[in-house]
């Protein structure tokens, strides 16, 4: 069990189609931190949000003299903090395309990367699909790291529908859900609470969800916002609203972790070997 209380900050803001702009909002917020924090999340394609073309047109290659990944570091060393850089697509060198999360230590070295597992597609009717597989690869890895003493895992949006993702980091001993976001109003906002509830109540840990907000220049729908931060027996601790930028900020007690898992201990409580399913037949005379 973790000792040390977690404090972090949330960065909701909109991202658009220039990284230079999107750079900049992000350094200008973060001046306005108001209290040290331990950790910094900003959301999914923080670097840039866009047209595909624009997307795969601004692909980092993750070299040690990239100046986006100069530019992160050096924001996670001035603030002594860990910083989840939101996503950004990511080109290799045979490439191939994934969104990629980058995470900082406050030494401002790159600590790990996550490549995004489930890529989101949609059918929105009338002929018009959202897929995310005509722009990025899915990455084949789950990433779990410690911060703090806290152990981490790491997740993206559209894998927030999977609770195998999340049941597979508690399993393997998670504190902590980290999860960014580009959710969008037209993604069935009602889901939004909902899913980050379930996920840390059903494996009781935190979970911190940092969300996109507004329309970015040539995205399609505007993101919901409302980034949160859940507690392990499901609460609400923290909500950014769905309309606007900023920062907002919680602290995570490990002590309610201990609570809430002496409490109720469902996963001691899971059958082995698991109850075997009968399928029974339909009665034909009755149908």
């Amino acid at each position: 069990m973790v000792y040390s209380p977690l404090n972090l900050a949330m960065l909701q803001f909109c991202a658009g189609n220039e990284p230079q702009a999107n750079l900049e909002r992000i350094a200008m917020l973060c001046r306005h931190l108001s209290q040290p924090v331990d950790l910094i999340v900003l959301p999914e394609c923080a670097f840039i949000r866009g047209t595909r073309e624009a997307m795969r047109a601004q692909a980092q290659i993750m070299t040690p003299d990239n100046p986006v990944l100069r530019f992160f570091g050096t924001t996670a060393r001035r603030f002594r903090a860990w910083l989840l850089a939101g996503s950004m697509i990511e080109k290799t060198k045979d490439g191939h395309f994934y969104n990629t999360a980058l995470l900082f230590s406050p030494s401002g070295n790159l600590h790990v990367r996550y490549r995004k597992t489930h890529l989101f597609r949609v059918n929105l009717g009338s002929g018009k699909l959202v897929d995310e597989r005509h722009l990025y690869e899915a990455g084949n890895q789950l990433v779990m790291t410690e911060i703090r003493g806290w152990q981490t895992g790491l997740a993206m949006c559209y894998d927030l529908r999977f609770p195998e993702v999340f049941r597979a980091f508690r399993r393997a001993g998670a504190h902590l859900f980290l999860v960014i976001s580009n959710f969008t109003q037209g993604n069935s906002p009602e889901h939004w609470e909902m899913l980050n509830r379930v996920r840390a109540l059903e494996n009781q840990c935190f979970l911190v969800n940092v969300n996109q907000v507004g329309g970015g220049v040539g995205e399609s729908f505007p993101s919901c916002g409302e980034s949160m931060v859940v507690g392990p027996w499901g609460e609400v601790i923290c909500r950014a609203p769905y309309s606007a930028e900023g920062l907002w900020y919680a602290t995570l007690d490990p002590r309610q972790l201990q609570r809430t898992r002496e409490r109720i201990a469902p996963l001691t409580h899971i059958p082995y070997p698991p109850p075997r399913l009968v399928r029974v037949p339909p009665d034909v005379k009755n149908r």
